[in-house]
């Protein structure tokens, strides 16, 4: 199981937890196996075990004076599985499973751990030339001693083939990724399968993100430009620096201290780590860089819708905005964070097909015209399904207007069976709605609004989502989406 810690500075470390009778993991300010820079959080707060006799994770409180949540709700002690969040105080911790954890990765693992230091002959200490020593014992008739050495020979060649395909497997496997954070997650499983680490980060620096991640339960943060000025020497023995560069691009530091030295052919092993991780990040970007190119193209097409209706021009982009921020609070996916970027986009994409009369209209709509306004979700949904790339945010736009207690529309479903995107889109829709000036109103204050969706719960909107997003509110973490807002109210 891994578990990803991010804390307030915004720092993340990447801990790979293994089922066994002692695997345990403390956690608290002051004590424990990880230390928590987070003043909410209780000096030990909460403890991860491995079950044995249930063959199973779990999360227990250590009676602290904040209490730990799992998945918005307060726990004692209770089962964690992929996928979960937990919350202490200000600090997340996702649970994720282990990637492409199978026979083949294993199998690898036990292949480049067994490999010989650079020091080490395969051959006897005799026989320092290999073929040409062999060829010798031919030539004096020694025919035995000839044949042994040829047969440790052999054995040498298909040890170094099994480390070539063991390498170019990894590399295979690295090269797919299109997401940082799992590109990351999956070197990091395996430097730790493979090498001895006490502590050590992976520096990433590109043009659109500069972030450490670190290895092992220390918060380790060597000298960065030191690093690149040295050309990636240490001074220590056991420490061990490569960049993550590309033919043209230097990306960053793969940084490691281990237990104990290692060899040359094991700072190799490292080093085509960091190349492989380089190419996928070279993916990564020219990809994240056709993404960006599409999001533009879907903003124009939110922004042409918007221009019918004076009233909710940049609604869609503070929509996109609070949605992206709940969804980041809750810890997920970052392809479930794309979902709810495209989906917030367009979330209100049906009132195409609405005439403007209705949808400026300064008075009360009559019961025709609120049905006609009804179905845009369902309008939105079937353009969006024409297009293979947002097929899958369908849901959010289909459903965004479905409520708690299945009283909304269009299919009146209810709680849990509207899709998560749908639930945060509906809360940031209604409080943009609320705090933006409107035909037929003028906006309210924010704690207004966030007085009305707290008295919305368990009625129109998901309680626990409630409570995140007045949590955020109190934060300030809405504030510059606000200030956006208040501007364009004065110049209306």
């Amino acid at each position: 199981m891994i578990l990803k810690i991010t804390q307030l500075d915004g720092s993340s470390n990447i801990l790979k937890l293994k089922p066994e009778e002692s695997s345990q993991l403390y956690l608290g300010r002051e004590e424990g196996d990880f230390i928590l820079n987070d003043p909410l959080v209780s000096r030990n707060h909460l403890l991860i075990q491995w079950s044995e006799s249930k063959k199973q994770y779990f999360c227990k409180d250590l009676d602290t004076t904040n209490g730990t949540f799992l998945n918005g709700k307060s726990i004692s002690n209770s089962e964690l599985f992929p996928g979960d969040l937990i919350i202490a105080g200000d600090t997340w911790i996702s649970v994720e499973e282990e990637i492409i954890e199978d026979d083949i990765l294993n199998e690898i693992y036990q292949v480049l751990t067994s490999i010989p230091s650079e020091d080490q002959n395969t051959l006897d200490n005799d026989d320092e030339t290999g073929i040409s020593s062999i060829k010798y014992d031919v030539e004096s008739g020694n025919t035995k001693l000839a044949l042994r050495k040829l047969e440790k020979l052999e054995n040498s060649f298909n040890e170094e083939k099994k480390v070539l395909r063991s390498l170019l497997e990894i590399g295979r496997m690295i090269s797919s990724f299109l997401n940082m954070d799992k590109l990351v997650t999956f070197l990091i499983n395996i430097i730790a399968n493979i090498f001895d680490v006490s502590e050590g980060a992976i520096y990433i620096n590109t043009a659109s993100c500069q972030k450490i991640f670190y290895l092992g339960r220390k918060k380790t943060d060597p000298n960065w430009e030191q690093l690149y000025a040295s050309e990636f020497k240490t001074e220590d023995d056991n420490a061990h620096a490569v960049p993550i560069k590309s033919k043209t691009t230097t990306f960053g530091i793969l940084y490691i201290k281990t237990i104990g030295s290692i060899s040359k052919n094991y700072n190799d092993i490292l080093l085509i780590l960091a190349n492989n991780c380089a190419i996928s990040l070279e993916n990564i970007i020219l990809y994240q860089k056709m993404e960006d190119i599409y999001l533009g193209t879907i903003r124009v097409l939110s922004a042409a819708l918007e221009s019918k209706d004076i009233y909710t021009i940049g609604h869609s982009e503070r929509v996109m905005a609070y949605s992206v921020l709940i969804s980041a609070e809750l810890g997920l996916t970052s392809e479930k964070l794309d979902d709810i970027k495209y989906a917030a986009l367009l979330h209100d994409i049906g009132k195409i097909g609405i005439h403007e009369n209705i949808l400026n209209k300064p008075r009360k709509l009559t019961p025709e015209e609120f049905e006609i306004i009804k179905s845009h979700p369902t309008i939105g949904a079937k353009i969006i399904a024409g297009v293979d790339k947002l097929i899958d945010k369908m849901p959010a736009i289909k459903y965004h207007h479905e409520k708690w207690d299945g009283s909304g529309y269009p299919d009146g479903i209810r709680e849990k069976e509207i899709p998560i995107e749908a639930r945060i889109i509906a809360i940031a829709d209604s409080f943009d709605a609320m705090t933006s000036n409107r035909a037929y109103r003028k906006a309210l204050l924010p704690i207004k609004a966030v007085e009305i969706l707290e008295e919305g719960k368990y009625q129109q909107f998901d309680p626990f989502l409630v409570d995140l997003f007045i949590r955020l509110y109190h934060k300030g973490k809405f504030d510059s989406i606000l200030s956006s807002s208040e501007s364009k109210k004065e110049q209306e």
